[in-house]
């Protein structure tokens, strides 16, 4: 079964694909485990979708124009390196068009329609086995492709300021000799948690 690619969509819009990635790490967070650098036509969108995709799983954001630069001056392939150049201006002038939240979504629907398709074709080999609780992983799997994530609240960069005096509104008890207490075990708690 031949898979699809971002040709049905034209070059500006894999360019905005690319400007999408560059500047909404959300889109990037979900699309990130469904996106096949594959799906673009040309090679330095390939690069381009690769590099972004390695650089948020290490750090979590896209990359700067700089980083990119780093990278591009990195690379072996003189005519490569040109067309990336190319395509990355071409996807910073996009950066700001009125139209990336429709590409966001039409890219999200296409890349999760192809991780369905792919689960329906192996689910058809695990049918002829009777492999039906392999079957519902790997289906339930491919609905759960591309979802947007919530991780939550990243509590260590702001643990100092939840944990000042200042920050919280605190109340004394009549009573001294409990008040001590409560401060001693304030402070203990205080330093169990800074020095994990």
């Amino acid at each position: 079964m031949a898979s699809e690619n971002f040709n049905q969509f034209g070059p500006t819009f894999q360019s905005k694909i690319i400007s999408s990635l560059l500047s909404d790490n959300k889109f990037i967070q979900t699309i990130s485990d469904i996106l096949e650098p594959a799906y673009f036509d040309s090679d330095a969108n390939k690069w381009l979708a690769r590099e972004v995709s390695k650089y948020f799983m290490e750090f979590r954001k896209a990359p700067t124009l700089e980083v990119l630069k780093i990278k591009i001056t990195q690379m072996d392939d003189e005519i490569l390196k040109v067309s990336v150049v190319e395509n990355l201006k071409e996807a910073w002038r996009n950066i700001e068009s009125t139209d990336l939240e429709f590409v966001k979504q039409e890219t999200l629907g296409f890349c999760k329609n192809q991780v369905l398709k792919g689960a329906i074709v192996e689910a058809v080999d695990l049918l002829e086995q009777k492999k039906y609780d392999e079957i519902k992983t790997i289906i339930d799997a491919a609905m759960k492709a591309g979802s947007e994530r919530d991780l939550g609240h990243d509590y260590i960069p702001s643990l100092d300021l939840r944990l000042e005096e200042s920050a919280r509104t605190t109340t004394k008890t009549p009573w001294d000799v409990i008040n001590e207490i409560i401060v001693l075990q304030k402070r203990n708690r205080v330093y169990d948690v800074v020095t994990l």
